[in-house]
C-alpha cells in the first residue's frame, strides 16, 4: 500500500472487549521515500495513516495522514508506532520526530508510556450546569459534563457545538468529558469534522489538554480514560509538571 517497503497495522488502546484506534503505518526505506509518499498518495478510509522513515533503531521520521489531510499530531499512531519500535524491548527509550512536534516513549516493566507536551486550558463560560475550557493557540474545546449519560447523547452534544458557533473561532477539536471524582476515572468523546472525522475513534492528543484540566480541577495525576466512540478504547493517563504520559495496550493486526 502507497508503495511502502512494508505495512503494519496495530490496534492502539484496546483491551479484550474494545477494539481500540486502528492505526495503519507504512514503512520506508529512506525520509525521501516515505515523504514523497505522503505527499503524492490520497488517504481514502477513515484511518490514520503514518508515512514512517526508521533513521535509527531508536529514532523515526513520521507523517501522519487522513482523508482530510496531514496530521500534526497523532497521538494514537505516535503510540503505535513506538509499541512497534519497542515490542519486546525492556528499558528501552525512541525518539519520534514529524515536522512539528518530538516526542520520546520508554518502555520499563512491561509498561510503554508516551511523552506528550503539558497544555492547561482555561475556563471561558458556563452553559447551564456544564463548563466549557479552551486553549485558544490549538483551537481545542473542552466541555465538562455533570453526567456520563450526556455523552451518549450525540445530537444534543452537536447542538452544543453549533449553539456555540466554534466552528467559527478556528475550533481544531471539541471534547466532550465527564470525570468521576468517586472512581478517578473520566469518560470522553472527542469530535474532530472540521479535520476528516465525525468523531475519533480513540484519541491520545487530546491528553496533553485533558490531563492538566483534571489535575487543575481536582489535583489527580494518575488518570484512567474510557472513550466512549464507536470504536472504544481505554488508556491511562499521568500528570508531570512540565508533561504527559499516556499508555495503553496493542495488538498487531498484520505485518
Amino acid at each position: 500500500m502507497f508503495d511502502a517497503d512494508n505495512t503494519v497495522s496495530i490496534r492502539t488502546f484496546c483491551t479484550e472487549i474494545q477494539p481500540g484506534s486502528l492505526q495503519i503505518i507504512h514503512l520506508y526505506n529512506s525520509k525521501a521515500a516515505a515523504l514523497t509518499a505522503a505527499e503524492r498518495n490520497r488517504v481514502v478510509d477513515d484511518f490514520d495513516h503514518a508515512f514512517v522513515y526508521l533513521n535509527a533503531s531508536n529514532r523515526a521520521w513520521v507523517k501522519w495522514r487522513n482523508k482530510a489531510g496531514e496530521i500534526q499530531l497523532c497521538g494514537s499512531g505516535a503510540y503505535a508506532l513506538a509499541w512497534m519500535m519497542l515490542k519486546d524491548k525492556q528499558g528501552f527509550q525512541v525518539e519520534i520526530n514529524s515536522d512539528y512536534h518530538t516526542l520520546v516513549a520508554t518502555s520499563e516493566q512491561n509498561k510503554l508510556c508516551l511523552t506528550l507536551p503539558n497544555i492547561h486550558p482555561v475556563e471561558i463560560y458556563f452553559l447551564d450546569d456544564e463548563r466549557m475550557f479552551v486553549d485558544k493557540m490549538s483551537g481545542i474545546y473542552l466541555l465538562e459534563l455533570t453526567s456520563s449519560n450526556k455523552l451518549e447523547d450525540t445530537q444534543w452534544l452537536n447542538s452544543m457545538m453549533n449553539m456555540n458557533r466554534l466552528s467559527e473561532l478556528g475550533i481544531h477539536g471539541f471534547c466532550a468529558f465527564h470525570w468521576d471524582k468517586k472512581t478517578n476515572t473520566g469518560m470522553l468523546r472527542y469530535f474532530v469534522p472540521w479535520h476528516g472525522r465525525d468523531e475519533d475513534y480513540v484519541t491520545g492528543s487530546i491528553h496533553q489538554y485533558l490531563t492538566p484540566l483534571i489535575y487543575d480541577l481536582y489535583g489527580v495525576d494518575t488518570q484512567e480514560w474510557h472513550q466512549c466512540s464507536s470504536s472504544h478504547g481505554t488508556l491511562t493517563s499521568v500528570y508531570q509538571a512540565e508533561y504527559v504520559q499516556i499508555s495503553g495496550n496493542c495488538q498487531l493486526v498484520s505485518a
